[in-house]
């Protein structure tokens, strides 16, 4: 056994029991009642202490909160200038998304428009993570908040959608130097919104999914007015109607009336109708919004999803005649009529929308839906004739038409289209039309 060292025996550790604050108080109040007296006076103050702190925190600390509704460009913008803030060593956490789909934009009769159009990826920060960035000299802490689907919860109740956010943070010591950084960061959003504005957009196609929410799928090819044959002067009417409806904001404000406009397209299948509402999204750069109406269960539903359109833009209606609530006045099924004209011309309406409803047989609507307020500028398509079969031959090809066609012609515009795909000249596209025509 070796030698016993004193030196080094470890050392004991002296564990005191825990002592509450009331018996700390009692037992100096018997050998020091002035320190008793100062801790209770201290113990009594600690939460108005604590309110203070808060109060002076609250003060000289401000949130910026920018919604990432469907379509808006100044959220995209700012993902893309938050990006561009953090160092690269510090981007340690990159969502990347597709900008663009890699395929050449064709027009409705297969002419290519833009065959140098390449997939590009775009990389925002992953804000969940939390970073901070400077502006304008001020330190700003980024964040950005997970979106939230509506529908139902687990207890049964109903869960409100809730787009993500970008929320930006600033903080300082005194109030007024927090005013001032918050300012900045509101010169930036501002900024940034100018930017999206100056920059050529292409418009976007967005359809109403099953879990009741907007979903971007494409860009919207571009469309000119020349490429949607219908009679003389129909096309350039319909085109002038939509200029000044987008020229008068400022009147219809001052006048106090709704800024909106409701077109009704009606006519046989194939005779232009759909085509028609694509070029006016093309050649106004709006985006376009299908809602199946089918698809939409209650008249809530139907309100807070149109409601959520972005203003200046085309909701389309495609085939409103074979939906039930626009042409019976019955509440058996989920969205009511009511609820149909409160979409076309109400409250929740957009501001500058453009609502575009298309129907083969209108004679079964609902008298009320045809009113002006709803349906403003009412067209007709109807079959292409002679004149129309010639114009759509000549701006397949792209030469003059060498032949007459039958005088008695009358067919739809899409069979037309057909034809020219299925003919490698402007001669056989004649021959099969006059062919088609006789069989």
């Amino acid at each position: 056994m070796g030698k016993f060292d004193a030196d080094n025996e470890p050392e004991e550790k002296l564990l005191l029991p825990p002592v509450r604050t009331s018996e700390l108080v009692a037992l100096l109040q018997k050998r020091a009642p002035r320190l008793a007296a100062g801790l209770i006076v201290g113990r009594s103050a600690w939460p108005a202490v604590n309110w203070a702190r808060a109060k002076v925190r609250s003060a000289r600390t401000f949130t910026v909160r920018v919604p990432g509704n469907p379509g808006d460009a100044l959220y995209e913008e700012l993902h893309a200038r938050i990006l561009e803030q953090i160092p690269e060593d510090k981007r340690r956490a990159l969502v990347a998304t597709a900008a663009d789909r890699s395929r050449p934009v064709m027009d409705e009769f297969g002419n290519m428009i833009d065959s140098t159009r390449a997939a590009a990826v775009k990389l925002r920060y992953d804000g969940s993570r939390g970073q901070q960035i400077i502006i304008d000299g001020h330190k700003v802490k980024v964040e950005v908040t997970d979106g939230q689907s509506a529908g139902g919860t687990a207890r049964g109740g109903y869960q409100p959608y809730k787009p993500p956010e970008i929320v930006f943070t600033v903080q300082a010591w005194r109030a007024r130097d927090a005013i001032q950084a918050r300012g900045a960061v509101l010169a930036w959003v501002d900024d940034a919104y100018e930017q999206t504005r100056s920059r050529s957009r292409k418009p976007s196609f967005w359809m109403f999914n099953q879990w009741d929410e907007w979903e971007r799928v494409e860009e919207i090819s571009a469309r000119s007015p020349e490429s949607v044959i219908l009679p003389e002067g129909q096309m350039e009417r319909i085109i002038e109607d939509i200029r000044v409806f987008l020229e008068s904001e400022a009147e219809y404000l001052r006048r106090c009336t709704l800024w909106h406009r409701g077109l009704f397209f009606w006519g046989e299948p194939g005779t232009g109708k759909t085509s028609a509402a694509r070029m006016i999204a093309s050649h106004f750069g709006l985006d376009v919004w299908y809602l199946p109406l089918s698809d939409v269960k209650r008249d809530a539903s139907l309100l807070k999803s149109v409601h959520r359109i972005r203003g200046r833009s085309v909701l389309l209606l495609e085939d409103i005649d074979v939906f039930h609530a626009a042409t019976q006045r019955d509440d058996s099924a989920g969205v009511t009529l009511a609820g149909v004209l409160n979409m076309l011309d109400g409250f929740g309406t957009p501001h500058g929308l453009i609502i575009i409803m298309t129907s083969n047989t209108p004679d079964v609507l609902d008298e009320a839906v045809m009113r002006s307020g709803r349906a403003d500028r009412v067209e007709h398509f109807t079959l292409a004739g002679p004149d129309e079969a010639r114009r759509m031959l000549e701006w397949w090809y792209g030469e003059e038409c060498p032949g007459e066609l039958p005088p008695g012609l009358s067919m739809p515009h899409s069979d037309i289209a057909e034809c020219c795909k299925r003919s490698a000249s402007i001669k056989d596209a004649i021959a099969r039309l006059s062919s088609s025509r006789s069989s």
